[in-house]
């Protein structure tokens, strides 16, 4: 279960308490400011890593308390590579898919984590919630409190609104689009801009008329004119949170759009929509889509005479964060994957 809420980290009866850190050894503020009074041995272990060179974005540590009340144990996160510069969403993300792995290796039952990222390190909390809550919604049985920034809650008043009060019509290529949003999102209805993105690229490789130009940018296939559908239609199946172009976190209005049905050609959206899902099994997170989209981009460009070689030399001039977390045999792996089931993915009109 996941609350969200309001105060002292430290008051919290959880098994373990992140602390957020920098990568160079300095507990000099805020989290870990505190932890380093309340438990010295944590910050000059912590210390030993940094000066080892083992603490870096995407590894944690987790120091056993030794006290009789309290946290088991602190894990410490890093949010910041130095503690000079702020925090970047990418290092989230990784150190995320990480505690994940950590959670479950020390059996925790409880944990209470603070805003990772925000308040000195300058992250729109906005946007690094839901990451959050996305990371962590797949465990079971887990008593998770989110603590969040004492001056900044998610509320209506953060929403970008939009000026229009009509409501827009629902082409095929909409709702098509909106269904597969919603499918996607199943389990919260909460998707980044990023990802909206990656599966409008794929829709158009289906073979949707989308009427889309899609350009290589630094996070994958882009199109600026979606953006403008987005607004669209925003207010009415879409609300839009944190201005932030790609990084804007979007819930989808469910509800509304099950009242939309098509009926003459709903059968055929339904099948189109989960050839998509199917085709990206696996990769289903802003970062797995980032690298699909990418793989996808780079081997329809390929002849059948380039091999892996060139396919690896292509992708790793793209400035994504798959660079951290995905090897380059799983990048051939998902080359292969795609090849073998493009002819199949394509036929869905």
């Amino acid at each position: 279960m996941i609350t969200l809420k309001q105060g002292d980290l430290f008051e919290s009866n959880a098994d373990a308490i992140v602390n957020t850190v920098n990568c160079v050894g300095v507990m000099g503020k805020g989290v870990a400011l505190e932890v380093k009074k309340r438990y010295p041995h944590v910050y000059s272990e912590y210390r030993k890593a940094c000066d080892a060179g083992v603490i870096k974005p995407g590894v944690i540590q987790s120091i056993a308390t030794e006290n009789l009340f309290g946290p088991k144990y602190i894990i410490n996160f890093p949010t910041k590579r130095h503690w000079k510069t702020n925090s970047i969403i990418e290092d989230i993300e990784i150190g995320l898919i990480t505690l994940v792995d950590e959670i479950k290796k020390l059996k925790l039952q409880s944990i209470a984590i603070p805003p990772l990222g925000c308040g000195n390190g300058g992250l729109d909390w906005d946007v690094v919630k839901p990451k959050i809550i996305n990371a962590l919604s797949g465990l079971d049985n887990i008593d998770i409190t989110i603590f969040e920034p004492k001056d900044k809650t998610s509320s209506s008043s953060n929403k970008i609104k939009n000026n229009s009060e009509i409501k827009p019509t629902l082409n095929k290529e909409r709702y098509l689009l909106l269904s597969l949003l919603g499918s996607y999102t199943s389990d919260n209805y909460v998707i980044t801009v990023n990802e909206i993105q990656k599966l409008a690229y794929l829709m158009q490789v289906q073979g949707q008329k989308l009427g889309l130009e899609f350009i290589p940018s630094k996070n994958g296939p882009f199109s600026e004119k979606l953006n403008l559908v987005l607004k669209k239609l925003q207010d009415h199946y879409l609300e839009v949170y944190s201005i932030s172009n790609k990084k804007s976190v979007i819930r989808i209005n469910n509800e509304y759009l099950s009242l939309e049905k098509i009926a003459n050609i709903q059968k055929q959206i339904d099948e189109n929509t989960a050839s998509i899902i199917n085709f990206i099994r696996g990769y289903r997170s802003e970062i797995g889509m980032e690298l699909f989209s990418i793989v996808l981009w780079e081997t329809l460009k390929m002849s059948e005479s380039d091999g892996h070689e060139y396919l690896l030399e292509n992708i790793s001039k793209w400035n994504s964060t798959h660079h951290y977390i995905f090897k380059s045999s799983e990048i051939i792996s998902l080359h292969e994957r795609i090849k073998s089931e493009m002819s199949t993915f394509v036929n869905y009109k």
